[in-house]
């Protein structure tokens, strides 16, 4: 017999960085998003330096039936990913949504999202809608498309955290241990049926990011260094390259009696492509005991309300 919407417990994750301006908006608009389900709202203070915190703690004080709110406050900055983490581990729903606190993930796709699921599938990602052509959008899908190429993981166009996990699916994207967390790769391994749902992502009211340049570089070199062998298969290939091209100088200035000069230019290059090639070796060994051998804790919690 299927479950009665309002039996439905739906837990909501928001990573927080520096968004106290914008978490009682946030909190009311999940409250509208409507559908008649009772909804957990956690927040997860990922090491914020503004009021996150004491605007989380106000926050969890309006609680009522249809909607509770909890807090997490880690014990330092962990990033997006192992502050989603955090959330997760402690959300209690028939069904979990994972959202941005900065207001640009739009809480009235809730219920749809839900319909989704109850159609057959235990994640459904939310697929931005394409926006106007820009430089920076065109940069964005470059990226992307190298960290699809690169991290082994199948990223779809246009993903972001904003996704729905199943109650089973969750209990197995738990399970995930590598360090540092990588949600999108939690997702995907998975390994249950995945929907998709349309949105339209609105613009931050403020025009500054949480999370800064900085971190999506951190994010970037997370997916290439410890989830991709693309950079140690690019130095193997450089140093094969190399490689035969030093043997092939070097058996030409055999034949051909070349100069000297020439002879010691070969020479290093033969040598670069080795020490290349050996390096692309080690770190591809190197990279698979770190993969066997990390247990580092993905997040520490320093305060629950």
């Amino acid at each position: 017999m299927a479950v009665k919407k309002r039996n439905l417990l739906i837990s909501v994750v928001a990573p927080v960085y520096n968004n106290a301006r914008h978490l009682p908006l946030l909190l009311e608009e999940i409250r509208q998003s409507g559908g008649g389900y009772r909804y957990e709202v956690i927040f997860t203070d990922d090491g914020s330096p503004d009021d996150s915190w004491q605007v989380i703690a106000q926050l969890a004080r309006l609680n009522d039936k249809s909607c509770t709110v909890r807090g997490l406050k880690l014990s330092r900055n962990f990033g997006q990913h192992a502050a989603i983490y955090a959330g997760l581990s402690h959300a209690r729903g028939d069904y979990v949504v994972v959202l941005d606190a900065d207001l640009q993930d739009d809480p009235v796709y809730i219920p749809e999202l839900i319909a989704k699921a109850q159609a057959g599938f235990d994640v459904v990602h939310t697929q931005r809608v394409k926006k106007r052509r820009s430089l920076r959008r065109f940069i964005s899908e470059i990226v992307y498309r190298i960290l699809t190429i690169g991290s082994e993981i199948p990223l779809h166009r246009g993903m972001g955290n904003y996704k729905l996990m199943s109650r089973r699916a969750l209990a197995v994207m738990l399970e995930y241990r590598e360090y540092p967390p990588l949600f999108e790769l939690m997702a995907e391994r998975a390994g249950f049926p995945a929907g998709f749902v349309e949105i339209r992502r609105r613009s931050r009211p403020v025009n500054v990011s949480a999370y800064r340049m900085a971190d999506s570089f951190r994010f970037i070199a997370a997916l290439l260094f410890t989830y991709s062998s693309l950079l140690f298969r690019c130095f193997v290939v450089c140093g094969a390259l190399l490689t035969l091209s030093g043997m092939a100088g070097l058996l030409w200035v055999v034949l051909g009696n070349a100069a000297v000069m020439t002879a010691v230019l070969l020479g290093i290059t033969l040598q670069g492509g080795l020490i290349l090639l050996v390096g692309g070796i080690i770190g591809l060994h190197v990279r698979s005991a770190q993969r066997a051998a990390r247990s580092w804790p993905i997040f520490t919690v320093d305060k629950i309300i």
